[in-house]
């Protein structure tokens, strides 16, 4: 990101220097947050029976953020029928 900054300096404006705070902000908070959740996750993870109820909780998340879209988009279509559809139904 510094090295896009740096280019868009060059080709626009000074100006886009200033992004390049931003982009080490953002990797700070980025780092700021996985800190924590794995100091969460460290506190979690000392109960043997609630491990198991995290671990099977992550992955059911991740399996679900995975296959979300083609279970919406499965579940949300009705299928289109036509005429020749009714024809072979009726006879």
């Amino acid at each position: 990101m510094t090295g896009l900054a740096i280019g868009l300096a060059i080709g626009r404006d000074i100006a886009m220097l200033l992004l390049i705070p931003l982009a080490f902000a953002m990797i700070f908070m980025v780092t700021a947050w996985t800190y924590c959740l794995r100091g969460w996750l460290a506190a979690m993870m000392t109960n043997p029976r609630r491990r198991r109820a995290v671990i099977m909780g992550i992955t059911l998340a991740f399996i679900l953020l995975a296959q979300g879209r083609i279970f919406i988009s499965t579940c949300s279509t009705a299928p289109i029928r036509t005429t020749t559809d009714q024809k072979l139904w009726t006879t």
